[in-house]
């Protein structure tokens, strides 16, 4: 009855041209509306003799320039993702990105086009039997996620802290449910092995053994599932549940309530080629977001540790596919922080509202004070090799939002050791912690635990008080957004890192080595910071080195998650140039913002950086008039705040210029992409795609690109 109530309630928040048709056969719900919200993505993935989601084969999928040399097809996938209402599943798309075309008077022989052919929409397994699903006990060790196994049925019951029949249950509802809702985490492409230069002869060595490794999509889902999706045919090949996400999992068969959302996977996977031990190997880092509190790594390296037949790159045997990441071993766990150990599946755990808990879990009173600081774990982790050539792999994360209600809990301390306010650097081969600082609360009017409880201005009682709460001034701190890591412009070397808070600080952290220890040592400053003044930074930022001395860092204040009221705060996009000890603004672009709520201009993602040319995504909502009276904003600026492009067309680029580039209407924005001279951003029912469509597969990264022209591609 619950899932039945749930499923109802979701065809309320369906487009109401979807609402009205009429169901058919192959949509007995009737028609479904998606609602595109990560980010789309671009990367590389081997092709060749490669077909369509028809079965179609593609054309030129291996050409060779006029010598006769194989022309590499790089930045050739496109990604996109969207939750499914109603059913809250998710649509997880492949598209080639351009296809080859000969033409005699390039050099190559061949030039490059928009293509957009459809590959394939992920799927799980038909047989539920079949499915790869793994989950983890308390020392780590991998587990099947099945009731196959009596004796391991009995371990997963303790586990989820359920009877054997209920674990049972709810064990058929996950393995036969479809791929789970995608909401805030962006997919990662998993190629081989690509450092370039190479650090080492080793990891020569290293890149070369695997240079025929299987690409995989990583991305984490609703339904309390890593997934593992083979990148080539669109296949899930493997998944993985959260030891402290187990207990959740009861509320999968009752559906997904959309006014108490049930988020699991939440976070967005990092995966990197690290050295440990003087041995280089693949690590995937992946956090939970709101779904729960800890990071987990593990050894995604595949390929050449196996004595068993290799899967190559290219092949199209979806049961080969399987048949491979059935093999136990194929991926193995490097740690969890929290260790999992100290996790306890009987505790209960804030769970939404302002007294809401449930009985999912939480760290133990015996958990260490550091791990006891640790929030909803939003942060995707930088990773990086710390201050030089002596200095081991490392994961900056920082500690998210950890309501007060969950800091209360006599497990966590009473409310004696503080949440969420902490930057973490952890060791990369057994994530212990190398060295951590905390930020603080520096926002002394703090009531609320979520800006979302706050109503229109006016008054609302909060334990039996009476507070004026206007916007989210009242935010509890914490370190919600992503790190990121930087060092000298011609070194690899993490020697800094930037966070910003919800204080609306930017935080810069110094990296050394301990010279008694050789251990990462940290030195914090606060590079801005307006005393008093309304500014949380939830969203990533984007950084850039110029001339080796000047390190730009830009980002976006305030969030579309925060509610529009008459007296909220107006946000902004921001550039900082970092000085040392202090920083100064160098762009500085206020949101619109309205009397009447007529407009309502908010951050909806993180910039990136292209060349000179700093790109921000922004919707603007009007709520006084409908929920789909809204536009999607692409802005485009230098680093010193000017317009980056010509907008009135009188030839040059000056102050006269708006550097609002793209507008698109009813539509929210997701984060930009940049990769080969084109710009990819989402919105809600579509994908924007800039750059010169017969300009492709250039095969220049993020970095040092400009992209000149601004054609929408589709």
């Amino acid at each position: 009855m619950v899932a039945a109530i749930n499923l109802a309630i979701q065809h309320g928040f369906a487009d109401y041209l979807d609402v009205n048709a009429p169901p058919t056969d192959s949509q007995p719900l009737g028609p479904r509306t998606e609602s595109q919200v990560a980010t789309p993505v671009i990367g590389s993935v081997n092709l060749e003799g490669a077909k369509d989601i028809n079965g179609a084969a593609l054309p030129n999928t291996i050409v060779t320039d006029k010598s006769g040399a194989v022309i590499p097809q790089r930045s050739n996938l496109l990604l996109t993702t969207a939750i499914v209402l109603p059913g809250a599943t998710a649509a997880l798309r492949a598209f080639r990105q351009y296809v080859p075309v000969v033409d005699t008077t390039r050099a190559s022989g061949f030039r490059f086009v928009a293509d957009g052919t459809r590959l394939w929409i992920a799927r799980v397994p038909a047989d539920p039997a079949r499915r790869n699903l793994y989950t983890a006990t308390a020392d780590g060790a991998l587990i099947p996620f099945s009731a196959a196994d009596p004796a391991k049925l009995a371990v997963l019951a303790s586990l989820m802290n359920l009877s054997v029949t209920d674990a049972a249950a709810v064990i058929a509802a996950v393995r036969n449910a479809p791929i789970g809702p995608i909401v805030d985490s962006t997919p990662a492409i998993m190629n081989p092995p690509s450092i370039d230069p190479p650090p080492d002869e080793g990891y020569r060595a290293f890149a070369d053994a695997h240079r025929n490794r299987r690409s995989i999509v990583w991305v984490g889902t609703n339904s309390g599932i890593l997934e593992a999706i083979d990148a080539r045919l669109g296949i899930e090949a493997w998944g993985f549940i959260p030891l402290n996400l187990l207990p959740k999992l009861k509320t999968i068969p009752l559906g997904q309530g959309l006014s108490q959302f049930q988020y699991f996977v939440d976070g967005s996977a990092r995966v990197a080629d690290v050295r440990i031990d003087g041995t280089w190997r693949t690590h995937l880092i992946v956090g939970e977001g709101p779904g729960g509190q800890f990071y987990q790594s593990l050894d995604v390296t595949l390929g050449g540790r196996f004595d068993a037949a290799q899967l190559t790159s290219n092949d199209d045997n979806p049961d080969a596919v399987l048949e491979y990441f059935a093999v136990p071993g194929r991926i193995t766990m490097n740690w969890a922080f929290p260790k999992y150990s100290s996790f306890d599946p009987a505790l209960n755990v804030y769970d939404g509202g302002l007294h809401a808990t449930a009985r999912y879990g939480d760290v133990r009173a015996s958990a260490t004070p550091v791990e006891k600081t640790v929030g909803q774990t939003w942060s995707a982790a930088a990773v990086g090799q710390v201050a030089g050539a002596d200095g081991p792999f490392a994961v900056l994360v920082g500690s998210g939002f950890l309501p007060r209600t969950s800091e209360s809990q006599p497990n966590r301390g009473s409310g004696a050791i503080k949440g969420g306010t902490t930057f973490y650097v952890l060791n990369a081969k057994d994530g212990t912690v190398y060295a951590s600082a905390d930020v603080g609360a520096d926002n002394q009017s703090e009531d609320v635990d979520d800006c979302s409880q706050n109503p229109l201005p006016g008054e609302k009682r909060h334990q039996g008080k009476k507070k004026k709460l206007f916007g989210c001034n009242t935010l509890k701190n914490a370190l919600q957004s992503d790190p990121v890591a930087a060092g000298s412009a011609d070194s690899r070397f993490v020697t800094k890192a930037y966070i910003g808070d919800l204080d609306g600080r930017v935080w810069r952290f110094d990296m050394t080595l301990d010279p008694s220890t050789h251990l990462p040592a940290i030195t914090g400053t606060t590079l801005m910071w307006e005393s008093g003044v309304d500014q949380p930074i939830f969203g990533s930022m984007a950084s850039v080195n110029v001339g080796g001395a000047n390190q730009y860092i830009f980002f976006g204040t305030g969030s579309d998650l925060l509610p529009s009221t008459g007296l909220e705060t107006t946000y902004h996009l921001t550039g900082v140039l970092d000085h040392g000890g202090s920083g100064s603004r160098t762009l500085d672009r206020a949101l619109a913002k309205t009397a009447g709520r007529t407009a309502d201009e908010k951050v909806t993602a993180f910039p990136a950086v292209a060349g000179d040319i700093v790109f921000f995504t922004t919707t603007t909502f009007r709520p006084s008039n409908s929920c789909k009276d809204q536009e999607a904003n692409l802005y485009a600026f230098t680093f010193v705040g000017g317009a980056a492009y010509d907008s009135t067309g009188d030839g040059k680029v000056d102050k006269t210029d708006q550097p609002l580039v793209k507008t698109i209407a009813g539509e929210r924005a997701t984060a930009p992409f940049i990769v080969d001279q084109h710009l990819v951003f989402g919105t809600a029912s579509r994908v924007a795609l800039f750059g010169d469509p017969q300009d492709f597969n250039n095969g220049v990264g993020q970095a040092g690109v400009r992209i000149l022209s601004w054609r929408e591609v589709r």
